[in-house]
């Protein structure tokens, strides 16, 4: 039991030690921010609300043909750094139905995350940063994928209850 306790606070502590590193790099995003933004851009909401999270696939796409032009780019980034500081970031960017049309590498008949502008501009400028390692996109990208695919499943019950229930009205009709 001693020994359960003891590998029970190495843990803790490790935890404690990576929960602080991660404050410290949050730190140096937002002054590092600071330092190219001004305030009103940063706290700019009509941004967000027009864009992010953005529903459909051709938004996705206009969005990031969209990023290469650098006007754009300067309007949008503080928000998607703003987004960033949630570890599920890429869900307030970017809905369920259009990363499901997605993995990181373009295999299995998705589009490729890594090729799309959005991942180039955050990789760009935080490549260095733990919340950008490709583990942790696949996660969140998995994440939504298992998502709509519940939700596409759910979908289908329902319509075959739906048929089956038509079916045994238009049974019972004929016996009568």
């Amino acid at each position: 039991m001693i020994k359960n306790q003891m590998l029970i606070m190495e843990q803790m502590k490790a935890l404690a030690r990576s929960h602080a590193t991660q404050r410290i790099r949050l730190a140096g995003l937002t002054e590092r921010m600071d330092k190219v933004f001004t305030v009103d851009e940063i706290n700019s909401p009509k941004i967000e609300a027009q864009l992010f999270p953005m529903k459909t696939l051709d938004d996705f796409d206009e969005f990031n043909n969209n990023l290469l032009d650098e006007t754009f780019k300067r309007k949008v980034y503080p928000q998607i750094v703003k987004a960033m500081q949630n570890s599920s970031w890429l869900f307030l960017l970017l809905n369920d139905d259009v990363l499901f049309q997605y993995n990181l590498n373009g295999n299995f008949n998705k589009r490729a995350l890594r090729g799309s502008n959005l991942y180039k501009l955050i990789e760009a400028n935080y490549g260095d940063h733990d919340f950008l390692k490709e583990r942790h996109l696949q996660a969140l990208i998995k994440q939504a994928h298992t998502r709509q695919n519940t939700k596409n499943s759910r979908a289908r019950d329902k319509l075959r209850k739906m048929a089956m229930k038509d079916e045994y009205i238009q049974e019972n009709d004929s016996y009568e």
